[in-house]
């Protein structure tokens, strides 16, 4: 985070409550999301940024000066699980630590903090939030990646990004629900609590 936007939102935090004034309007987001291989490599970076074009890292693209580009201005990067996995990830395959040069958001630790239990895809649920893409299971993105890189399978190259896509889409829509702004059609149980 720069200095001054530092100092603003540090500012902005003491006098107005966060629910009254949402900071996020002011401070670039980017909602980030990996896809990786059979053999620990990354194949996708996708990095959305609300009101510019959606970015995805794929292949060869997935470089650490690529990423550091993509995410020039952004204040905040937000996943879901991304202190487990995505982050560490991206730090030990390209030794470049996201913590370096944004905040980070982990939307699983929100959702823990409200007794919700379970991934991105079970909150997708919960919360009525829609998926579009072929594939909704992140185990089969791997073997996608694998028919794409060996046999040139463009349909499975197409279904990974797609995946990828959504993914991050779903964080900023997750995000919002989770902040009482968000259109999903649920906004969870009335009492915080997920069911059995």
């Amino acid at each position: 985070m720069g200095k001054w936007s530092s100092i603003i939102k540090g500012k902005l935090d003491a006098f107005l409550p966060t629910s009254l004034f949402p900071l996020r309007f002011f401070f670039m987001k980017a909602y980030l999301d990996i896809e990786t291989t059979f053999d620990g490599r990354i194949s996708v970076i996708g990095i959305h940024i609300p009101g510019r074009q959606m970015i995805q890292l794929v292949g060869h693209e997935v470089t650490d000066l690529n990423l550091d580009e993509a995410l020039e201005g952004v204040e905040t990067v937000v996943t879901f699980n991304g202190t487990v996995f995505d982050l560490p990830f991206i730090k030990r395959v390209l030794g470049y630590d996201i913590l370096q040069v944004a905040g980070h958001r982990d939307l699983l630790k929100d959702c823990r903090k409200r007794g919700l239990r379970g991934g991105l895809k079970r909150m997708e649920i919960l919360f009525g939030i829609g998926r579009t893409a072929s594939v909704t299971d992140g185990s089969l993105a791997p073997g996608l990646w694998f028919r794409y890189e060996t046999h040139g399978d463009e349909g499975a190259r197409k279904k990974l990004l797609d995946y990828n896509r959504e993914d991050c889409l779903n964080l900023e829509t997750l995000e919002d629900v989770l902040e009482g702004t968000g259109s999903g059609s649920s906004f969870g149980p009335p009492d915080g609590k997920e069911g059995k």
